[in-house]
């Protein structure tokens, strides 16, 4: 579960959300897509897309789009996503993370 809240224990500067978004999305780069616990969800997503895609839109997605689409739609949730699909995906994510000098870092 992600912590949300103040640590008033914490030593470390606070983040800006713009800053914390930055660094969220390079991670989605870094870390393996089975690590992304919502992997499933974000599958079944990209299938709905697909069917809608090819059934109204007469466009079929290629395997190429297929591969890349779980990591884009993680970053499409953390850029566009709603602040419980934010939490949501990132209380998905098997890796932790820790602050270090305004720094996210994977434990």
């Amino acid at each position: 579960m992600v912590q949300i809240g103040k640590d008033y224990n914490c030593k470390e500067k606070p983040m800006r959300e713009q800053d914390i978004l930055e660094q969220l999305l390079q991670i989605i780069d870094k870390v393996s897509i089975d690590e992304i616990g919502a992997k499933k969800q974000i599958e079944q997503e990209i299938q709905r897309y697909e069917r809608f895609s090819d059934g109204v839109l007469g466009k079929k997605i290629t395997v190429e789009e297929r591969e890349s689409s779980v990591r884009n739609y993680a970053k499409y949730i953390l850029k566009e996503g709603t602040n419980d699909a934010k939490r949501e995906l990132l209380d998905c994510l098997r890796s932790r993370m820790t602050v270090k000098d305004r720094q996210l870092f994977l434990l």
